[in-house]
């Protein structure tokens, strides 16, 4: 589980970082994590200025900035409950768009993150 928010602009290039936050959920995951990055020879960072943290900072191999912590675990226990709608014969089965609230995601599970250098992507994957 994690999040992936837009980080301080920066003054040299003007441009929003990434920052991408993975939770572990035990103290052993988040010591295998740094014995994996010292391992592969990736450089720990310090927490960027006005960010109170514990966890694990370092830029992947496209220079978004990772930080990996431990954090209670925020997925939910199961799925969420929802009603059916059955239309019969004729019938318009899904409601107007104009008719109904706006919807909001209950959990990010998965992003998809476009990489300039798929061997260097691939070297250094951490589980």
């Amino acid at each position: 589980m994690g999040t992936l928010t837009n980080g301080a602009r920066s003054a040299k290039d003007h441009a929003r970082s990434t920052v991408i936050c993975r939770s572990v959920h035990s103290k052993t995951t988040s010591t295998d994590s740094r014995q994996r990055l010292q391992t592969i020879g990736i450089k720990r960072l310090d927490p960027p200025p006005g960010v109170d943290s514990n966890g694990i900072w370092f830029h992947d191999h496209d220079g978004n900035l990772v930080e990996i912590k431990v954090a209670a675990k925020s997925s939910p226990d199961e799925k969420s409950k929802f009603a059916i709608r059955v239309a019969g014969p004729g019938k318009r089965g899904a409601p107007f768009r104009s008719t109904m609230g706006r919807t909001h995601p209950r959990r990010l599970a998965h992003i998809l993150m476009f990489t300039r250098d798929m061997s260097k992507a691939t070297e250094a994957i951490i589980t």
